[in-house]
């Protein structure tokens, strides 16, 4: 699989993975469903904090419940492409409730080979909290069979980030010609059930033993 890194990105330890997938696609944020389903020609569109814009096309959103989010407009109606770029921005109360950012989803990247081995490629921006301070870009290629072009970016760690831009690949005139992808969800760094109630017990615990040390002592 071919990764070309085009910025400083590379020293978040991005792991770029795809293959066909035995088992739906498990997002914790999912624009495949819930209250992104009424994103569908709206521009922007805002659920807890996380808002998604669709820049370069006048027809808004798009989405659906089998890829979620893409662009109205373009060569393809329902995916990234072309000059299209879809922003994810990211407000302070979005980080109140969901965990950081450990990676992407995306799905409608097909495997398609252009003589260099490389598939449909698309292009993404990560700027840190503040927005003055670009993480990186980094070039994608889908080389892999996977049954709906499905791709997980794992960005190698747990990042609070103010802005992502998924970038259409003919924007810069990089990658194959005719490469489209959408944006199921992201990952975030969520705990475990389990996890909670163990630090949930541990603090218990710590309570019951600062409660006994505060007892007075009987003379």
């Amino acid at each position: 699989m071919k990764t070309a890194l085009l910025g400083s990105l590379a020293i978040l330890g991005i792991i770029f993975s795809a293959g066909a997938l035995a088992t739906p696609i498990v997002v914790d944020i999912d624009f495949r469903a819930g209250d992104w389903n009424n994103a569908d020609t709206e521009n922007p569109y805002e659920v807890d904090g996380l808002t998604a814009t669709a820049i370069g096309d006048d027809g808004g959103l798009y989405q659906d419940s089998t890829d979620g989010l893409g662009i109205r407009g373009g060569d393809q109606d329902d995916e990234i492409d072309g000059d299209e770029i879809l922003r994810l921005t990211f407000a302070g109360n979005f980080y109140d409730s969901h965990g950081a950012i450990t990676g992407v989803w995306l799905t409608d990247l097909f495997q398609a080979p252009d003589g260099d081995g490389d598939g449909e490629t698309g292009i993404v921006t990560i700027w840190g909290v503040g927005g003055d301070i670009i993480l990186g870009t980094f070039e994608f290629h889908q080389t892999e069979f996977a049954s709906n072009g499905e791709f997980y970016v794992d960005f190698g760690g747990s990042y609070e980030i103010f802005k992502i831009e998924f970038i259409g690949a003919g924007l810069n005139g990089v990658g194959l010609p005719g490469s489209e992808y959408s944006v199921a969800g992201l990952t975030t760094s969520v705990p475990e059930p389990g996890t909670l109630a163990l630090f949930g017990v541990g603090l218990l615990m710590l309570g019951l033993v600062r409660r006994r040390r505060l007892q007075p002592i009987a003379h």
